[in-house]
């Protein structure tokens, strides 16, 4: 996918149309209906050389800009295939990020007045960096912008799930750039707050980008004790992190940083399940032999979870990527971002509790979107669902 970024200032035509989401929504599907157009905000760490390639390298100053991508549209994106062309990458100055997030942003009535922070995990190149949040925007069917971060990982060339010396020094590298990241992170964290309020940020990240996400912030709550607004919501999407370390240090930590912390898990993630063998320490985002289970933490169990996913797919995949998790994106979105209260996914029939408190999402089931208006807001009269 080519890269095609431009230096010149965007024109106010397209600013305009960025900053009130004309090329940021999803279009329903309607008869002989053209081309649908989606937008993803990014803010990227990762260098590039002066022709726009990546360095994979962090970089002195931080990127802004917007990615525009083009898809035909489709029937059921919750389990249709999704194809995307990027049809322009625009850089933008830290002023033009700001005022067009919040325009958008603007445009969001509540439940729906957030937007999605989303962090990448191993093995991410800056083209998947934009459509890994692009694929999640339209099978999620929510309306809300997402906002990428952009950590200098290795590429799609070394993926999940390779074994062997290559991917083991691959891994280690990306291991390394976690570490260098976190304060780069925390900046980043605080112009996206500042710009549109804790209150309105869901935190999403995914796989070895929630290390990242958890060091930098509970390292961060132990050095400055000042308060802080609270994060909506502070999600991970199968945490590649050790378990112990996550649930008994630093879990605590980060308590006070978000209203609601979610973890996704699954016995079924092969990334992970590998992930556990190299380290010989269980993962945190792997549900095995039992998902992680603790007070302050939402745990949900997606190992059945409805996946748009091919026969090849579910028989040979990794069953780690987010591009096709459509069941866990929709709760991501619908329920933990609209801050409904847990009993919301026995409501529309998605998930059931365990006697441990976690979740269970059912088997291949889908939403039943007709029954959200019984839900409640967390924290309301009625909600008497601890989480």
């Amino acid at each position: 996918m080519p890269l095609g970024w431009t230096r010149r200032a965007i024109p106010s035509v397209l600013a305009a149309m960025l900053a009130t989401g004309a090329l940021g929504a999803c279009a329903a599907r309607t008869r002989g209906a053209p081309a649908v157009r989606d937008t993803v905000w990014y803010v990227s760490a990762r260098a590039r050389t002066d022709d726009g390639r990546d360095r994979r390298a962090l970089a002195d100053t931080l990127e802004y800009g917007a990615a525009i991508f083009e898809r035909a549209p489709v029937r059921d994106p919750f389990a249709d295939p999704l194809a995307f062309t990027l049809r322009d990458s625009l850089r933008l100055t830290r002023d033009a990020f700001r005022a067009q997030v919040q325009a958008r942003l603007a445009m969001q009535r509540a439940p729906d007045d957030y937007a999605v922070l989303y962090v990448h995990g191993f093995g991410t190149g800056l083209d998947e960096c934009w459509t890994q949040p692009v694929h999640a925007l339209v099978r999620s069917r929510a309306p809300v912008p997402w906002i990428a971060f952009c950590w200098p990982s290795h590429g799609s060339g070394i993926t999940w799930p390779r074994l062997g010396s290559v991917f083991v020094r691959a891994y280690e590298d990306d291991t390394t750039f976690v570490s260098a990241t976190e304060p780069t992170f925390r900046r980043v964290l605080a112009e996206v707050t500042n710009a549109i309020g804790a209150d309105h940020t869901l935190l999403a990240s995914h796989s070895l980008g929630g290390r990242l996400v958890s060091e930098a912030l509970a390292g961060h709550s132990r050095i400055d004790t000042t308060a802080a607004a609270p994060l909506r919501a502070l999600a991970f999407l199968a945490l590649d992190h050790d378990a112990a370390r996550f649930a008994d240090t630093l879990l605590p930590a980060l308590q006070p940083r978000a209203r609601r912390i979610v973890l996704y898990s699954s016995r079924r993630d092969r990334a992970l399940t590998i992930s556990r063998r190299m380290h010989d320490r269980p993962r945190a985002g792997l549900a095995e032999p039992a998902p992680l289970a603790r007070d302050g933490l939402e745990t949900v169990d997606v190992t059945d979870a409805f996946a748009a996913d091919s026969w090849f797919q579910r028989v040979f995949g990794n069953r780690h990527s987010i591009r096709r998790a459509s069941a866990l994106l929709w709760d991501l979105t619908h329920i933990v971002g609209r801050g409904l209260e847990p009993a919301c996914r026995d409501t529309v029939a998605l998930g059931t509790p365990r006697a441990d408190g976690t979740w269970h999402l059912r088997a291949g089931a889908r939403p039943d979107t007709t029954r959200l208006t019984q839900c409640r807001p967390i924290g309301s009269a009625a909600d008497t669902t601890s989480s």
